[in-house]
């Protein structure tokens, strides 16, 4: 479900404190996020940033089974309002970066509370590009079906590269440079030695395993990261079909595993 009017009120309050009251996230976090802080008695142990898949601009109003779960464990939950054709860009990794600090200063948390980036298909990317742009320390990075090499992916599907020329046309670099230097693949060797968890399905149709999960894994593994892989051979696109493996994943975002 969407909430978008009904943030108009609160939006036009935030107005008239003036510009540089609009920024302060801390104060007007729903705005800038999905997050179920509000659900959360007592302390926030660590926090979960869910990047999401390209196209993806919802505001959400309603907790998926996943996030009360979350809940349960006194992790908070982010999702960030982040463009939906950002390809962790430099605006997507410098709002994520001020969301971030806004979190950890409205809530008073300690500098060590452990902060894990996930995401699937684009989100699957943003999540593995910001253990690289993060301003804090990433705990861990799990992708789902994540977009890799960009290159690839332009030429994957015919609704892409407008979103790739969208994300990266505005910069000294060029488009050409940006794209590499904003692929996991490419720039693996600078992804932090931390743990990852990469899942990938055979019949995925839209981000082939095979150019993009199936390489990263390889490469990680050369660089010696902390790195679990799971190929689901009836999987498409970043459902999970294996309970074993989504409990995995939920084990490794929440500290159990």
């Amino acid at each position: 479900m969407e909430k978008g009017v009904g943030r108009v009120s609160e939006h036009s309050a935030m107005l008239e404190h003036g510009m540089e009251q609009r920024y302060r996230f801390e104060e007007h976090l729903d705005c800038y996020c999905h997050n179920n802080a509000s659900r959360i008695q007592g302390d926030i142990r660590r926090i979960v940033l869910e990047f999401q898949g390209l196209n993806r601009y919802q505001m959400l109003d309603q907790p998926t089974p996943l996030e009360l779960e979350l809940t349960d464990k006194h992790i908070l939950y982010v999702i960030p309002y982040t463009a939906p054709w950002s390809w962790m860009n430099h605006a997507a990794a410098a709002y994520t970066n001020l969301l971030l600090d806004s979190i950890f200063q409205r809530f008073q948390l300690p500098e060590d509370t452990p902060v894990i980036s996930t995401g699937y298909s684009m989100g699957g990317q943003a999540a593995l590009m910001y253990t690289q742009f993060s301003t804090r320390k990433i705990t861990a990075c799990y992708a789902n079906s994540p977009v890799c090499d960009l290159a690839a992916h332009w030429q994957e599907r015919m609704d892409v590269p407008r979103t790739l020329v969208s994300a990266f046309i505005d910069t000294p670099l060029g488009i050409e440079e940006e794209i590499r230097a904003h692929s996991p693949l490419q720039t693996a060797a600078n992804l932090p030695d931390i743990p990852y968890l990469i899942i990938a399905g055979a019949k995925d149709t839209e981000v082939h395993k095979h150019l993009h999960s199936d390489k990263l894994a390889d490469r990680l593994r050369r660089l010696n990261r902390q790195v679990t892989y799971h190929e689901l051979p009836d999987m498409a696109h970043w459902q999970i079909t294996d309970y074993g493996v989504y409990r995995a994943y939920v084990d490794f975002i929440t500290g159990a595993g």
